[in-house]
């Protein structure tokens, strides 16, 4: 009997193989060479996203493509260099020879470029360029969707505005030039192709400031916003048509007059999904109730346009000098009818917020009214700093998990778990409680009581565990359908 060989077994089974070493990419180059069953799902992972920072890498992968065909259907995401980027026409022929390949051997195939400052100021240019009209340029660029720019100075406007097709478009830290403020005056928006903004549906704009807003406004397909340290420049023009719908909002830059231009002249935030705080405080408090007072603002005006649509809210909740009678929290909950997952986080930097944290959440639970609440989850996540005990004569500092934080042996935890049952009894069916340690910064001169990291995670969890028991969770609340996770994490 003849011995069994890879092309005798089921193929499902042999991708099944592939897949297991998805994230191995010297065991995927040996499983692409070792038999033609192996191959194309070896190269649908190793080709899946690449680094091509260079013209001569370019030109590498087109005879690769050329050599395998095949190839080209499993690109996704390329990693390129800011200088494919030129003016007038906005790529070179290096790059627009590679999309051109592409799009003709996989015409229903979509790439996203990220582009990333180039390494040095001057290249090696392996060989002379052909020209590519002006219709190959633009045929070639239409098969990129999605668009990733990293950190670059002065990326020419040409290049952004002869895409055609992006549904997809990330900004971080970018300049362009023409800058963008003299492209999208009110005088220039006539003559901007309107194709460039008819497909974009997801907007990331992060570390910018002055970004002009009616760049966003004439997104008018746009369902999903991300803005992150950034502040808009004045809206200018009407557009033409109405403001675009934005079903998905992560926010973070948290000035009234950011959010007033954005929630007020920039989108429509009448039918908002998802409201997501990605706001994180700084490790060291200041004297900053003006600011905390700015950002409550700013949560209310965001709620006040969206409550009625939104079933997901994430929030980062504000602890300094919170009490019942001051209180920080953002809208009663009761005010957002159609809520259905509730994700609370607090970040804990000092005993102060501890104490405060299970107050702001039992006050924060009393605004639901069970009667009419559709919560089905409920999540809470405490980010707890880790406090130094002792140093021992080698300069090690101990930190110390076989405590009870202080958050959990101070607060109403008894009413707290009376709403969570509450909310078992009406609709909710998962709750999540996920306590997150990290050190007091990023040094590596520390060490954990209670042995290895592993270990002492595992205790805190079992004594955590245990006084959930006693003091958190009441009778009844974990039925048939329904969990309670409490996790313990270190960052």
């Amino acid at each position: 009997m003849a011995a069994a060989s890879f092309s005798d077994m089921p193929q499902e089974i042999l991708d099944e193989i592939v897949d297991h070493g998805a994230r191995n990419a010297g065991l995927l180059r040996a499983c692409a060479l070792v038999c033609h069953s192996l191959r194309e799902r070896a190269q649908s992972h190793l080709f899946v996203q690449i680094k091509i920072l260079t013209t001569e890498r370019i030109f590498q992968l087109i005879n690769l493509i050329h050599d395998n065909p095949t190839i080209s259907k499993h690109l996704e995401m390329v990693h390129v260099s800011s200088r494919q980027f030129i003016p007038v026409h906005g790529i070179n022929t290096a790059l627009a020879s590679l999309l051109l390949v592409v799009k003709k051997l996989s015409p229903h195939s979509s790439l996203c470029l990220m582009v990333f400052s180039h390494a040095s100021d001057t290249e090696h240019q392996p060989r002379p360029m052909n020209h590519i009209s002006r219709e190959l340029l633009l045929y070639s660029m239409s098969i990129v969707t999605g668009l990733q720019l990293h950190n670059l100075t002065d990326f020419p406007a040409a290049a952004l505005f002869n895409f055609r097709c992006l549904d997809y478009v990330g900004w971080n830290k970018t300049t362009i030039r023409p800058s963008i403020g003299t492209i999208m005056g009110p005088h220039h928006m006539s003559t901007l192709p309107p194709f460039f903004f008819r497909n974009i549906t997801r907007l990331e704009i992060f570390n910018i400031d002055d970004f002009p807003a009616i760049l966003v406004m004439n997104c008018h397909a746009l369902a999903t916003l991300s803005l992150v340290n950034m502040s808009f420049s004045g809206p200018g023009a009407t557009p033409a048509s109405s403001l675009p719908r934005v079903e998905d909002l992560n926010v973070s830059a948290y000035t009234f007059a950011m959010i007033e231009t954005l929630v007020d002249r920039v989108v429509d935030l009448s039918r908002l999904l998802k409201l997501r705080d990605a706001m994180k405080l700084e490790f060291e408090y200041e004297d900053e109730q003006e600011e905390d007072e700015e950002i409550v603002q700013c949560h209310r005006h965001l709620l006040s346009k969206s409550k009625y649509s939104l079933k997901t809210l994430q929030v980062l909740c504000l602890l300094r000098n919170y009490s019942s009678i001051v209180s920080t929290i953002p809208c009663p909950l009761s005010d957002i009818p159609n809520l259905e997952m509730l994700h609370v986080e607090f970040d804990c930097l000092d005993d102060s917020d501890e104490r405060n944290s299970s107050l702001y959440l039992h006050d924060l639970l009393n605004t639901i009214d069970t009667e009419t609440t559709r919560i089905k989850s409920l999540t809470i996540q405490f980010n707890l700093v880790l406090k130094p005990i002792s140093t021992d004569e080698r300069g090690q500092v101990h930190l110390s998990f076989l405590v009870l934080p202080l958050l959990l042996s101070h607060g109403p935890w008894a009413d707290i778990g009376r709403s969570f049952l509450a909310l078992a009894n009406k609709s909710c069916t998962q709750f999540r409680m996920t306590i997150s340690y990290s050190n007091p910064d990023e040094s590596d001169n520390y060490e954990y009581d209670g042995g290895s990291l592993t270990d002492a995670t595992d205790t805190v969890s079992d004594m955590i565990d245990e006084w959930a028991q006693e003091f958190l969770i009441p009778d009844g609340l974990v039925r048939h359908g329904q969990t309670l996770v409490i996790a313990i994490q270190q960052v």
